[in-house]
């Protein structure tokens, strides 16, 4: 089935097998993603994946989340009582 991914070496073999020296893939199953081998997993993406303009850690994105989501709730909650933004 064909699904969008990110390039890397393991996809550019799959596109392209005739460009392929030797048939040197590994399983190509589970194991690669789950250890993080970014060249070496198939690693499905969706429309999203180009819109990614930064990495950020997960101690950063929590806290990042958290403002965004009071912001909305205080602007939500000023256009419902009536005041003014």
């Amino acid at each position: 089935m064909p699904i969008r991914v990110l390039k890397n070496e393991k996809a550019e073999r799959v596109a392209h097998p005739d460009k392929v020296r030797e048939n040197n893939d590994r399983a190509g199953g589970e194991e690669s993603y789950v250890a993080g081998d970014a060249d070496e997993a198939i690693m499905p993406a969706g429309q999203v994946a180009s819109l990614i303009k930064e990495l950020k850690g997960i101690s950063d994105v929590f806290p990042d989340m958290i403002r965004e989501a009071e912001t909305i709730v205080t602007g939500l909650n000023r256009f419902f009582k009536g005041d003014t933004l």
